[in-house]
């Protein structure tokens, strides 16, 4: 890593080298090891970095910055931020429960009783209730967190509403509305909330101007000038071949918000990065390496689009959150800005402070009429904050607590973990419940409810539509069984089982027409054959997933990450 200045960079409370040091003896204190990798030195003034959790290459986060330091100290605070508000492992089951006064989210968490009267009582207050449940329709079993499946009932995380009481959010609501968006680590607990309501704001103005098709103003050259390393290295993006805008995001001076769109005349794609700071200059900086972070080049994104449906669907918007490979509508780019540019930011020569970032922030947020709630802690030994802004940083929308939520997928899982003792009539709600899932038949089994297994198991790579197949058979569904053999052989699996299915789904079909096929086992192989007749009978209920997924819960890659859990849930700052 080449030296970095010894004066403090802009919006920071500490130097780059100090911030790595730091966190990098905190996870040698847990007993987490990383992997440093991936790095992107695409142009100069850009610089992006992956981190890996030793033994489990599910676990990563990313780092960007203008320079090698300013990117690994990016990708550190990302994980430390992740790992504080457990943000990390929040796509796995996690059941043990801690030791030692430890806790399963986070200290200072609150595990209600599983009854909707005491939970509307004490959790929320009567406005967040109006806005997360208006029609009164979620039932306890929506308010159950993804990594216990409700070990104790409730879980909720006290917040604070700014400028007044602590209010107790159920994590249920904020790992089904809000993911990773108002999160952040920083030296100081300011520097941290300065973040993540400058990452709430980016987001909130990015999904407005996408969805509404916005155009934006150019930053003119003379303001661009005032950040050579920046303006140089567009350049430098332009002599490759590709077009660049660089666009005041602020909507006439309101919020603090730069975009810079890049279009490729190759293949016609348009590719849009925001970036957010009080400070003009963090901003643009954050902006042009989050277009670049992780990228040796931008090509393959899709072109412009008059359909205003397409663009501002829910689809479309979270297309843009995950990676802003979305759809832009041609209104962006029309000749006349809808806005006219407007000179803002605090200054830079002197910098405000994080204190005046903050206050800069919130006050804009509360004009709009939005609150603001915080939850923070350092028992990582890091001062991190998740910041919920209530009808503003939703990434998905709230009716998805309703209609989609991952309590579905908790609930498939406490089947698939008894699979081997599924009652028939269990069998038939088990597949009800992945049919009505929505996930489609190709979905991976083991993501979709948590659990890490052993490479080259049928768990590792099995399927939806197998699974549906396998346990429609079970509870004596054969019409069902069949139809969905036909998907199952379809699938991405491999050929041993894709052969099985199709000689199960011809089995039935001959079955339901009184046929024999005495040619079967030629045609699919003897195997396929005598698995299908296991299968029918009911011996081997389940080819091929014959090992209990619980048994994964004990060794290789969930047994590392259940070890890193520990470490994390005991420790206090």
């Amino acid at each position: 890593m080449t030296n970095e200045t010894m004066t403090l960079p802009l919006g920071k409370d500490a130097r780059f080298g100090e911030s790595i040091d730091a966190m990098r003896a905190k996870l040698l204190d847990l007993g987490i090891g990383v992997e440093e990798r991936a790095w992107l030195h695409p142009v100069a003034g850009a610089w992006s970095v992956n981190l890996r959790l030793e033994a489990c290459p599910n676990l990563y986060t990313n780092g960007k910055g203008g320079s090698e330091g300013a990117a690994l100290a990016s990708a550190y605070g990302e994980l430390f931020e992740r790992l504080s508000t457990g943000y990390l492992l929040s796509d796995l089951y996690l059941p043990e429960a801690p030791l030692n006064g430890g806790f399963y989210h986070g200290p200072g968490e609150v595990w209600l009783e599983s009854e909707m009267g005491s939970l509307r009582r004490e959790a929320l207050s009567p406005s967040l209730w109006d806005h997360f449940d208006p029609d009164e329709e979620l039932e306890v079993r929506h308010f159950m967190d993804f990594n216990t499946g409700g070990a104790e009932g409730v879980c909720c995380l006290p917040f604070n509403r700014e400028g007044g009481d602590s209010v107790l959010f159920p994590v249920a609501i904020l790992e089904n509305l809000y993911v990773s968006n108002g999160m952040a680590a920083g030296n100081t607990f300011l520097e941290a909330k300065v973040q993540a309501l400058s990452e709430v704001v980016e987001r909130y103005v990015k999904s407005r101007i996408i969805a509404d098709g916005i155009a934006l103003p150019d930053i003119p050259p003379s303001v661009l000038d005032r950040y050579p390393v920046v303006k140089s290295a567009l350049a430098e993006l332009e002599s490759r071949g590709l077009v660049i805008y660089a666009k005041d995001a602020s909507l006439g001076g309101l919020w603090p918000v730069v975009c810079i769109v890049a279009a490729n005349p190759e293949d016609g794609g348009v590719f849009a990065a925001f970036g957010a700071h009080p400070m003009f200059g963090v901003a643009l900086e954050r902006t042009f390496t989050e277009m670049l972070q992780g990228r040796k080049e931008l090509k393959g994104f899709p072109a412009p689009s008059f359909d205003d449906e397409l663009v501002a669907s829910p689809t479309n918007i979270e297309e843009h959150f995950v990676d802003s490979a979305g759809v832009l509508h041609w209104n962006f780019f029309k000749a006349a800005p809808d806005y006219p540019f407007t000179p803002w930011g605090l200054g830079e020569d002197k910098d405000c402070g994080r204190g005046g970032e903050y206050d800069t922030l919130v006050a804009q947020i509360h004009n709009e009429g939005f609150q603001i709630y915080s939850w923070v802690t350092d028992h990582l030994g890091m001062p991190c904050c998740r910041m919920v802004v209530p009808g503003m940083s939703e990434i998905y929308p709230v009716e998805d607590l309703l209609w989609e939520n991952r309590s579905r997928q908790a609930e498939v899982r406490h089947s698939l973990l008894k699979l081997e003792t599924l009652a028939p009539e269990e069998a038939e709600h088990l597949a009800d419940l992945l049919e009505e899932g929505g996930w489609g038949p190709e979905a991976s089994l083991c993501e979709l409810v948590g659990v890490e297994v052993t490479a080259g198991c049928a768990w590792a790579d099995g399927k939806v539509a197998e699974m549906i197949t396998l346990v429609r058979l079970h509870s004596g569904d054969r019409e069902g069984a069949a139809r969905w053999s036909a998907m199952a052989s379809q699938v991405d699996v491999p050929a041993k089982r894709r052969l099985f299915y199709r000689c199960l789904e011809a089995r039935l079909e001959a079955d339901t027409r009184g046929l024999s096929l005495p040619e079967l086992s030629r045609i699919f192989g003897p195997e396929a054959e005598r698995l299908t007749a296991l299968a029918l009978s009911g011996d081997t209920p389940f080819p091929f997933f014959e090992e209990p997924l619980a048994s994964f819960l004990d060794k290789g890659p969930h047994s590392h990450i259940t070890r890193c859990v520990r470490a994390l849930r005991r420790s206090k700052a």
